[in-house]
């Protein structure tokens, strides 16, 4: 296959896009949405200097529908400056889509790049398990920072606590820091929105366990290993069902590496249940987030009843007042993804999102028909987008401008991935059309 390195002939663009897709799941939310906002105009110059265009695909088309409508939502929106301030996100992390579907054109770098959100994973893993040992070993000691008394024990979490206080402090919104410090967030805010993020990039790792050859496939082990570890680490429920919904669905490797999986998965198995299943089960009956989430879903319908066709309009800000004013119930969304889209842009935003899914479902299923290592990669980008969207049904998961980003950066690798398949056909075709065409003029010569 030639190597097309396109818009990333410009080694230097191609290393800082590979930097920021590393280090987005890792920073801090104010510092991975500029990084992308800023680096788009690098890439678009290059796209520019090469006469190449930026294509959207399928998928893309109708993710920026999705946005378009999302914007349109702010005629009708009760917080107009909350819900333009949320569909620019959108659109900004959808810049982290182009790029990534535009600037990988060969087989050489897409693998590079999901090597490095496998070790990004594996990174915000390690990072889980030493806040979980850190909090079991450090004294309870109270100190003080910036005014606020921390147990010691509970500084590392959330990892970026110290940062988190410099900055916010001069923003003029109030974010609600995490209560729980027993459950680990490596380097978000919440254990939920980190752990649905793992679980979408964990497959990724099990592809480069399964493709790449000698240190990188132990680096990836090792990363899924860590990521495993870290999600457990976070005792968020969906997410630990999520590990099993990967599972399930590993099938589609095949027969083979399913077994394999499942064998190596039995002492993670066989340690989860023995320390946290009970707890685990028992927190479902009478527990107090999920009493919490029925309210919510119950409101939600109710709230559904009257706003059902275009919403409230873009932004959990838009649900949280109604929630709060009307219901009683201090909590910023549906924790369901098919209830917030609904009640954020009715069922015309619903509809345009399950659209989208199912282009990206049939883009997946022609590049897991293109070849045995399209078939890998497809089924491990379709079980980490299931795996997140599983999430999804118990929390919202595309609140965060981090958990949105590393969502369109997957987006973007399936579509370079699919991209590159058709390349790789068309080159094979053409080469076999050749030699056919140069053996028929041998024969017509003797």
């Amino acid at each position: 296959m030639t190597t097309n390195y396109s818009f990333f002939k410009n080694q230097k663009l191609l290393i800082t896009s590979a930097v920021v897709l590393l280090l987005t799941p890792l920073v801090p939310e104010y510092i991975a949405l500029p990084m992308t906002l800023f680096l788009f105009p690098w890439f678009k110059s290059q796209a520019k200097q090469n006469s190449s265009k930026v294509l959207l695909g399928n998928t893309g088309k109708v993710m920026f529908c999705f946005m378009s409508y999302q914007l349109v939502t702010l005629l009708w929106a009760n917080n107009k400056l909350y819900t333009l301030a949320i569909s620019m996100m959108w659109m900004g992390t959808f810049l982290a889509y182009l790029m990534l579907a535009n600037g990988v054109k060969s087989e050489k770098v897409l693998d590079r790049f999901l090597f490095l959100a496998a070790v990004s994973d594996g990174t915000m893993g390690l990072i889980a398990a030493l806040q979980s040992i850190l909090y079991g070993l450090l004294p309870k000691n109270i100190i003080t920072i910036f005014g606020e008394n921390i147990a010691l024990n509970e500084l590392p979490n959330p990892f970026w606590r110290i940062l988190d206080r410099l900055v916010l402090g001069f923003l003029p919104i109030q974010i609600l820091p995490y209560e729980d410090p027993s459950r680990a967030t490596a380097t978000y805010n919440n254990p939920l929105v980190y752990a649905s993020v793992a679980v979408m990039l964990l497959p990724i790792a099990l592809y480069c366990a399964y493709s790449l050859k000698g240190k990188r496939r132990l680096v990836s082990i090792f990363c899924i290993i860590l990521s495993v570890s870290g999600i457990i680490l976070s005792k968020s429920r969906g997410p630990c069902i999520a590990l099993i919904v990967i599972l399930a669905l590993s099938f589609l490797y095949g027969l083979k590496k399913w077994i394999v999986l499942w064998l190596c998965c039995s002492p993670f198995i066989i340690v989860f249940a023995n320390r946290y299943l009970r707890d685990f089960l028992i927190s479902f009956i009478g527990d107090n987030s999920t009493n919490t989430r029925i309210r919510i879903w119950q409101a939600s319908f109710e709230m559904i009843e009257e706003n059902w066709f275009i919403g409230l309009g873009t932004g959990v800000q838009n649900i949280w007042d109604v929630l709060y004013n009307q219901y009683g119930i201090n909590q910023p969304h549906a924790h369901n993804i098919i209830l917030e889209f609904i009640l954020e842009g009715g069922i015309i935003g619903l509809l345009l999102f399950i659209i989208f899914l199912g282009f990206f479902v049939y883009d997946m299923i022609r590049l897991f028909r293109s070849s045995p290592k399209g078939r890998l990669l497809a089924s491990s980008l379709i079980i980490g987008v299931a795996a997140f969207c599983f999430c999804g049904m118990f929390d919202f998961v595309f609140m965060s401008p981090k958990q949105l980003l590393s969502f369109m950066m997957v987006l973007g690798l399936s579509q370079a991935a699919l991209r590159i398949s058709i390349a790789k056909r068309k080159e094979e075709t053409a080469t076999i059309t050749t030699e056919l065409i140069e053996e028929k003029e041998v024969i017509m010569q003797s």
